[in-house]
């Protein structure tokens, strides 16, 4: 998975691609030169999916454990992983805001957390696949397992 971070408006420029796999690595690279800046330990999981943050420097990763971490840039730290869902996260999708965070999985459906505390809001018990924020934020749209959205 892959996701594209920018810095907060009011730091130093800079931008960076993040991917992550099936190795439990999280490697960062230069967007100007394609230089691999430093690979990490995802925290023991396998990662699925990744959010960069619309306006802050930090992003999610989600895993195969159905763990969440939130990870602050440019220190690359994460607290502890929280337990969102029972099985594998296919899909995290900040708010256009930034406010909020969607995740998704096969088991256990949507979940939605504050980006501020990290406390878990709602959850929508939908398996599904991939989630995305309408432009407004003001609507969720799920690829659901039954062929729906």
């Amino acid at each position: 998975c892959l996701c594209w971070c920018s810095c907060p408006p009011d730091s130093q420029p800079w931008e960076r691609i993040i991917s992550a796999g099936y190795d439990d690595q999280i490697r960062f690279w230069s967007v100007p030169d394609g230089a691999l800046l430093k690979a990490q330990s995802a925290v023991s999981q396998t990662v699925t999916c990744l959010a960069a943050a619309p306006v802050a420097a930090q992003y999610f990763s989600g895993g195969d454990t159905g763990r969440i971490c939130a990870w602050k840039l440019p220190a690359h730290f994460s607290p502890a992983p929280q337990k969102s869902h029972e099985s594998a996260i296919h899909s995290v999708e900040f708010s256009p805001d930034g406010r909020f965070l969607a995740s998704g999985s096969l088991g256990s459906g949507i979940t939605f957390r504050d980006t501020e505390n990290g406390s878990s809001i709602s959850q929508i018990q939908q398996p599904n696949t991939a989630i995305c924020w309408s432009p407004r934020g003001d609507r969720i749209a799920a690829a659901c397992t039954d062929g729906y959205l």
